[in-house]
């Protein structure tokens, strides 16, 4: 494989506290290369991590979050960190990255957020010791693109822009190249932030939709834009050789088996389409930049790539991936003796046959994260999830089937949900509550229910008892959760459930009250955060149990 001119270099931004990883992006690196030009990537969350500890804390590190070291003294100790950098860096970081709380709901107030605070003087210490890394002074260097995962990010990365413009040639084009991350994405609001136009400040461009990435990085290269579907053919670079080219693995701080590899097996959508208070399926813009089949097969070679290089745990986080690609995933896994431990997001159907659980848990996977929600069959009705046609019964027999198979169950459920009272919602939590005496092994995330730009609820709020939603303009531009009321009163702003978070975090109203007047009120936010993030996914893979009975 020749070496072509290295012209673009994309950089996913600091976040929350994880080794999981943002997928290096393969397809669009391959596009790029048809057309003789070199896609370079890094994901530098962990590195600018193990920067900060090494900067304000020697004698702390991201491998004490791994077992056997991970306990409640290393959390402690984490949050004592954190608040010092808060009172004497001016630096507002939360163990779930940066915190700019209101300034990340509106561009125009970007400056503001940056502005009395450490930030600047913490991302230039950070470049100079990162640049030589990425090769920031490459001559061949056309384009740095900024991956980002939150609005909070965003602000973040309007900072990384301004310090990292300073060192990049007049020539270099900054933009901001990727955004889609679970419920955020800046596509929701592009008319907004157009409109306010304080964004496009601190960028060149901006690419506000994930599919367009590789077409529009050939526009401003000035090169043919892609007119067909990405597909992998024989001219397709090998993953490990475009990898091989890549500053990736550089940015490593620790060995590839410490970290969870997160991507999609297709085009990171779901196959269902139809939740009437989902985001995501909003977010994406036309399938023609896409061939199912090929991008199967593109991804399966990157995972067999990528367990060559030595990594074992994936998150494949497609939003529902279908049971054919779980079938061709778990016999392509087998078939090629690829031992590696992951897990993947799931309609919950009843439907789904036991033999795909059994050939699934057969190729690795430990734990299926089902998008439940309800049981309830009118309130599944509204939702329009697959569940309103199965009974509360085949729901349960189908979670037996994958505990028989020793697949851990993690289910998200929703309360709150503005056609169901406070009361019907007991319906799904007593159903939570059997599932959890069966199969000890299930975890649970009540998630209180957000109103998301977009969505169907939000284009016909009266149709789902929801009374008042807060006005989107140009100056909010950013905020893609709405405040809201709905018929029984209850609102956006209204304080999560405490019964449903302790039984999310699997403590008791005793533990918990310990733990808020023993513990710096940002205790509880870094162990959920500990146990959410790879450490606690990992934990669970090696220890068949929780990270978080480990830090209460």
């Amino acid at each position: 494989m020749s070496n072509p001119d290295r012209s673009v270099l994309h950089l996913e931004m600091p976040r929350a506290l994880t080794t999981t990883l943002a997928a290096f992006d393969f397809r669009s690196a391959s596009v790029l290369f048809e057309q003789g030009l070199v896609f370079d990537q890094a994901d530098i969350n962990s590195h600018f991590w193990q920067f900060v500890f090494r900067r304000y804390a020697p004698e702390f590190g991201l491998s004490q979050f791994f077992s056997p070291f991970v306990s409640r003294d290393v959390v402690s100790r984490l949050v004592e960190l954190l608040c010092e950098l808060h009172e004497d860096a001016w630096l507002p970081l939360m163990p779930y990255g940066f915190e700019f709380g209101d300034f990340a709901d509106s561009s125009s107030d970007i400056d503001e957020a940056i502005s009395g605070t450490g930030i600047g003087e913490l991302i230039d210490a950070y470049l100079d010791e990162v640049a030589p890394l990425l090769k920031l002074d490459d001559p061949d260097l056309r384009c740095v693109s900024l991956g980002i995962d939150s609005a909070n990010s965003l602000i973040f990365a309007c900072a990384f822009a301004s310090c990292l413009r300073k060192r990049l040639a007049s020539n270099v084009q900054l933009i901001l190249g990727k955004h889609s991350y679970e419920n955020f994405s800046l596509s929701l609001r592009k008319d907004d932030i157009l409109a306010n136009g304080e964004l496009l400040r601190f960028f060149d461009h901006v690419i506000f939709h994930e599919e367009e990435f590789a077409s529009e990085l050939l526009q401003l290269l000035k090169r043919p834009e892609q007119q067909r579907a990405i597909s992998v053919d024989r001219s397709t670079p090998q993953p490990v050789e475009l990898f091989k080219c890549s500053v990736y693995s550089d940015l490593l701080v620790l060995p590839a088996s410490q970290y969870v590899w997160s991507m999609p097996l297709s085009r990171n959508k779901c196959y269902w389409k139809k939740c009437t208070f989902c985001v995501q399926i909003k977010k994406h813009s036309a399938d023609r930049y896409f061939d199912e089949s090929s991008e199967l097969a593109s991804a399966l070679r990157e995972i067999q790539t990528l367990y060559q290089l030595g990594f074992r745990y994936f998150i494949f986080n497609d939003e529902a991936i279908q049971p054919a690609k779980l079938k061709r995933l778990s016999d392509f896994l087998i078939k090629n003796e690829i031992d590696i431990k992951w897990t993947p997001r799931i309609i919950a159907d009843a439907e789904i046959k036991e033999d795909l659980i059994a050939k699934m848990a057969e190729s690795g996977c430990f734990e299926v994260l089902f998008g439940l929600e309800t049981v309830a069959s009118v309130t599944a009705n509204r939702m329009k999830k697959v569940s309103q046609n199965s009974t509360e019964e085949e729901l349960f027999q189908m979670l037996k089937k994958f505990s028989g198979h020793g697949i851990e169950i993690f289910l998200n459920l929703i309360y709150a949900f503005p056609t169901e009272s406070d009361e019907e919602f007991q319906e799904t939590f007593q159903f939570y509550q059997r599932v959890k005496e069966a199969m000890p092994e299930t975890f649970v995330r009540f998630n209180k229910f957000h109103l998301f730009y977009g969505t169907d609820i939000f284009n016909a709020p009266s149709e789902f008892g929801v009374t008042d939603v807060e006005a989107t303009d140009p100056g909010n531009d950013l905020k893609v959760s709405l405040d809201y009321e709905d018929q029984f009163g209850r609102k956006h702003s209204t304080p999560p459930s405490e019964k449903y978070f302790l039984e999310s975090i699997g403590m008791s109203e005793f533990e918990y009250a310990s733990i808020v007047e023993s513990e710096s009120p940002f205790f509880i936010a870094a162990m959920f955060q500990v146990n959410y993030a790879s450490f606690g996914l990992i934990y669970k893979e090696q220890n068949k149990r929780n990270l978080l009975s480990n830090l209460r």
